[in-house]
């Protein structure tokens, strides 16, 4: 009796804390955030002006390891920009990273060394991919080049020697080439492109090249098809669109024939050392030119799976009509078509049938939406629709009733969007909105809940007006802008005055059954206000900025974090201490964090330093919260206590 006493006793405990934790992931820290300041600063990377320091640094990504990369205006005393340093975040403290020295700066006389380098992406291991610009010692630029941080030093990448540069003979010399920087996975491999040239500097297009964590191949496809001589050399252009957590790359390649004609593309997947042709083949997809055959398919959707996703040109048996283009789905064996066919999607043309579909997202699963044009038997435009490739069929989403459709002279007239694909198979995007006249009235926000497309976003008062033009109507606008895993949805929705003059915007919270209004300041003389949301947790907490107002005076854009459970916090108000202890004047934007806004995550973002007159810092909001098990332990060592006292009790008895 006492074993399943303290048992039941612990699952309370337990209990207590799951729904503690659960609470906490909807709440702020209860000890506020500590801010850190990143990014580089002091030396190079300010100036005086005014009554304080000018300084700028910005960052592109995070990851979930709370660290992050960016760059850093360079300026002189003067206030002279010296171009711009990369930087890396490591959790605790700021390192500059890209290539620097001979090569990449040159002095610029009573001013500094100018030396420019930018981030592209970082990885989950703290892997960064960029690329710095080169230069001779008089300033001239020699091009620009490609690098991996691998968490240590930064290593040059790309493709470089014959054929990738050449000797430049202008005022200084040097050697000159280009390595574009792609993308990187969580593996430390990379992708991109360097660009081809003849020994006197002549154009020789460019090549795709992978980075396996060590050395750089060439990869795409080469050879027959894909290059052609030239006096300088052989010409070819390859480029990657993406690259997957296995090292698998997808790309495309330009045909030609022998003499230079260009004969299309042709979209490829690198995969252990070989490059395969994707696309959709056959008779509605090539065409012959003479003694060439034409075929253009270009693919830019990869997921770690090794599903792709891209499209193929339609083409006439005579090679002189285009007849659209078919979207389809290589599912890692073999390649689909998917995308709305049939009536309202096609037309009769000469040499076949005319048909225009896009892929536009591609999930982990290997659903795909897109949009498919709309056509009458005339071939008169008639919108276009979005759909969904659930796996096994294309279904349409997007809103279709009255509101969203007129009828023209070849039929009915409607245009929807997708803007993004969740996990789930859920779709958020935007249906445009007319009146029977076929006159705009703006446009409406909506969600695919993997059954039905259910409108979403903030309509009537002040979200509309009175549309006075031709055929009259309601006029409103709204956007969505992210979906989570769960179906919540942030989004932006505009406000009118009675006129239909602007009276800002609302950010918006779709919580899978209701939209809720986010508008947290006002100025006093219109009610004008903007609140722009920018990222949605799992957990339903959403992060953004606001413009601040104090009466009539536009205070400036200020951070915000909120949630349906714990209401709106201004996020300056969250740091431990007080902005003004801790050196910053106002936090303005949020863009990234790890998981943000819960208990366990940081959040990345943009501010101002007291000392600052003008510019932006990044800072770093670490949570600092009351340990999550304190009340769960005290709880457990209070029903333990009450357990021994029983037990005391009945052995007295005994």
């Amino acid at each position: 009796m006492m074993r399943l006493k303290s048992c039941f006793c612990c699952s309370l405990v337990l209990a207590f804390a799951t729904s503690s934790a659960t609470l906490q992931a909807q709440t702020p820290p209860s000890g506020g955030y500590a801010i850190t300041t990143i990014g580089l600063t002091g030396g190079n990377y300010q100036y005086t002006s005014g009554n304080g320091l000018f300084l700028y640094s910005d960052a592109i990504g995070t990851n979930q390891a709370d660290q992050a990369t960016g760059y850093s205006n360079r300026y002189a005393s003067s206030g002279t920009s010296l171009g711009q340093d990369s930087w890396f975040f490591n959790g605790s403290s700021t390192v500059q990273i890209g290539l620097t020295g001979a090569n990449y700066s040159y002095t610029i006389a009573g001013s500094g060394v100018y030396q420019n380098s930018a981030p592209v992406q970082i990885n989950s291991a703290g892997q960064v991919l960029g690329s710095s610009n080169r230069y001779n010692s008089t300033g001239a630029s020699l091009g620009y080049d490609a690098w991996v941080y691998n968490g240590t030093s930064t290593v040059q990448v790309g493709l470089t020697g014959t054929n990738y540069s050449y000797t430049y003979t202008g005022t200084g010399g040097g050697t000159y080439q280009e390595s574009d920087a792609t993308a990187i996975n969580n593996a430390g491999q990379a992708t991109g492109d360097s660009v081809r040239y003849s020994a006197s500097g002549g154009a020789l297009g460019y090549d795709s090249w992978f980075y396996n964590g060590s050395t750089t191949v060439q990869i795409g496809l080469i050879g027959t098809n894909y290059s052609y001589s030239t006096s300088g050399g052989a010409y070819e252009e390859s480029g990657p669109s993406a690259i997957n957590s296995s090292g698998q790359v997808l790309g495309f390649s330009y045909r030609f024939n022998s003499s230079g004609t260009y004969i299309g593309y042709d979209a490829w997947l690198y995969s252990a050392g070989a490059n395969t042709r994707l696309g959709l083949s056959g008779a509605s997809y090539q065409t012959t030119i003479g003694s060439n055959t034409y075929q253009y398919s270009f693919a830019g959707l990869l997921n770690d799976a090794g599903m792709a996703a891209g499209y193929s040109a339609r083409v006439d048996s005579s090679g002189g009509t285009s007849l659209g283009e078919d979207s389809w789905l290589y599912n890692g064996s073999s390649t689909i078509q998917i995308g709305l066919t049939g009536a309202n999607y096609q037309v009769a043309a000469s040499g076949g049938t005319f048909q225009y579909s896009s892929p536009s997202q591609l999930n982990s699963a290997g659903q795909v939406t897109g949009t498919s044009l709309r056509y009458s038997s005339s071939g008169g435009s008639l919108g276009q629709d979005s759909w969904l490739y659930n796996g096994s069929a294309t279904v349409q989403v997007g809103l279709t009733s009255s509101a969203y459709q007129y009828a023209s002279s070849g039929g009915t007239f409607q245009s929807s969007t997708p803007v993004q694909l969740n996990s789930a198979g859920q779709v958020i995007g935007t249906s445009n909105r007319y009146n029977s006249s076929g006159s705009a009235l703006g446009q409406d926000s909506w969600l695919y809940n993997g059954s039905a497309t259910v409108q979403i976003g903030l309509t009537g008062g002040s979200y509309q007006y009175t549309f006075t033009g031709t055929g009259g109507g309601s006029y409103q606008s709204s956007t969505p802008i992210q979906v989570n895993s769960t179906g919540q949805v942030i989004g932006t929705s505009a406000i009118y005055n009675t006129s239909g003059g602007s009276l800002g915007q609302a950010g918006w919270f779709f919580n899978g059954t209701s939209t809720v209004a986010l508008s947290f300041s006002f100025r006093s003389s219109d009610n004008y206000t903007t609140t722009t949301p920018a990222i949605l947790t799992n957990q339903g907490v959403v992060l953004g900025s606001y413009e601040l107002y104090n009466g009539t005076t536009d205070m400036g854009a200020h951070a915000f974090w909120w949630s349906q459970t714990a209401g709106f916090y201004d996020l300056g108000t969250l740091v431990t201490g007080g902005l003004t202890a801790n050196g910053w004047l106002s936090l303005a934007n949020v863009y990234g964090s790890t998981i943000p806004g819960t208990q366990g995550g940081n959040i990345f973002g943009t501010g101002e330093l007291i000392t600052m007159s003008g510019g932006q810092l990044v800072f770093e909001l670490t949570p600092t919260p009351e340990p999550r098990w304190t009340l769960a332990l005290s709880a457990l060592a209070a029903c333990l206590l009450a357990l021994a006292r029983r037990s005391r009790g009945r052995f007295a008895l005994r």
